[in-house]
């Protein structure tokens, strides 16, 4: 018997939920694995089914009147993370020595600014949502989106700290999460 059915008899309500980094062609898509799975986790007694860890917003999907959310994000950020591995300064030997006139002498914060800034340098990393479903018994009746800023570009101390994204900001995010949805069917309206 499927744990989430085992748990969903004795709690109100199971959230299932899925760190994963894995992406199918850009961070922007979602693996091809991902669908039947979070389908299965439905099937078998979750009512909402979260994907985290690929730092990007992804689709919204209604599936047997449960919400699916393909990707949330990130909420928090630092670009400031002491100490990091020497793993990390090895495998980026490349960006050391093309960024850095003296690589030796590079802080762990340094080195953290400069891996962000080749792999998360746009704000759909600095963008994410939080999810509001309503549900009168057992039967989903409101899913209300609300989008966060991050701060993409703000000084050390401003960046990463969540935030109600500004009307213009939280429309860009929205529409986002409305076109990338529309092919598991889902209608999203922005008020």
């Amino acid at each position: 018997i499927p744990i989430a059915r085992i748990t969903a008899q004795i709690h109100d309500f199971l959230i299932a939920s899925l760190h994963s980094h894995d992406t199918a062609v850009s961070p922007h898509e979602i693996p091809d694995y991902l669908t039947p799975l979070a389908r299965k986790a439905i099937d078998s007694g979750a009512d909402i089914f979260l994907v985290h860890g690929n730092h990007v917003l992804g689709p919204i999907e209604i599936y047997k009147n449960r919400v699916i959310a393909y990707g949330l994000g990130n909420f928090f950020w630092s670009d400031i993370q002491e100490p990091l591995p020497a793993e990390l300064y090895e495998s980026n030997d490349d960006i050391l020595k093309n960024t850095f006139v003296r690589p030796e002498e590079v802080t762990d914060a340094e080195f953290s600014s400069a891996l962000n800034a080749s792999t998360f340098s746009d704000n759909s990393y600095f963008q994410s949502i939080i999810l509001l479903s309503r549900y009168e018994g057992n039967l989903l009746k409101e899913v209300r989106i609300y989008p966060v800023d991050l701060g993409y570009g703000r000084i050390l101390s401003k960046s990463g700290i969540p935030h109600l994204a500004s009307p213009d900001v939280g429309r860009l995010i929205l529409e986002r999460i409305q076109l990338m949805s529309k092919s598991f069917g889902t209608r999203i309206k922005i008020k």
